[in-house]
């Protein structure tokens, strides 16, 4: 069993080289427990291998359980994830508190990292995710491209902005874009609507499907 303190200890081969070594995983990560796992999370060097064989290092993403018991949330990272929800049959019962927290559930390193800030921010991540459908569609409009990845940045109630950073197709530089805080008012008054349970895949296609039902809801009244 994995240690929350120092992780797990597994045997892989180099990418670069194909020389078996010894990495560290981290299949849990408990920042109450280990407050610097937190950084090393944020940065990235919790999953950064270096190979002692060519000296080259390289990532090493493997599933894990990010929980902050103060803020009260759990982001679980699986790398490839596509699902709405996750089966989280054995989760209840070695970690029963996870019925209270808000869950999540993220597919790469990028959306945890997100999710990390989103929910120790006390930002409603569910009407982020709305509020970015709706800029992503005019951001795609005015560049004419296709958006790969988007990702919040800033909301800032008092100026009344809110601002995302797009990754568009064929570009090698990322695009800054902020509108009106109206935007996430609006985009929370949707979210709202959909109560969550469980490890949720709270992204922009989750927005989607929200938003959709939302104006049936709304047309059928």
């Amino acid at each position: 069993m994995a240690d929350e303190m120092t992780g797990e200890a597994r045997s892989i081969a180099c990418p670069c080289c194909g020389k078996e070594t010894e990495a560290r995983v981290y299949p849990v990560v408990n920042i109450k427990r280990d407050p610097q796992l937190r950084e090393k999370v944020l940065d990235e060097s919790l999953f950064r291998v270096t190979c002692p064989a060519c000296g080259k290092p390289f990532r090493l993403i493997t599933r894990c359980l990010y929980h902050d018991e103060e803020k009260n949330f759990m982001v679980y990272l699986i790398p490839g994830f596509h699902g709405k929800k996750l089966d989280t049959g054995d989760l209840a019962e070695t970690y029963p508190e996870f019925s209270a927290a808000a869950c999540r559930v993220v597919s790469g390193l990028n959306q945890l990292k997100e999710k990390i800030l989103l929910l120790e921010s006390g930002v409603d991540d569910r009407a982020i995710e709305v509020a970015k459908l709706a800029v992503s569609g005019i951001v795609a409009k005015k560049y004419d491209k296709r958006i790969q990845a988007a990702y919040f940045c800033r909301l800032n109630e008092e100026t009344d902005r809110i601002g995302f950073t797009f990754f568009l197709n064929g570009e090698t530089q990322p695009v800054f874009y902020q509108t009106h805080a109206e935007v996430y008012s609006y985009a929370k008054e949707v979210a709202e609507e959909f109560p969550l349970h469980g490890f949720m895949n709270v992204d922009i296609r989750w927005a989607a499907r929200a938003l959709d039902l939302s104006r049936r809801s709304a047309a059928g009244n």
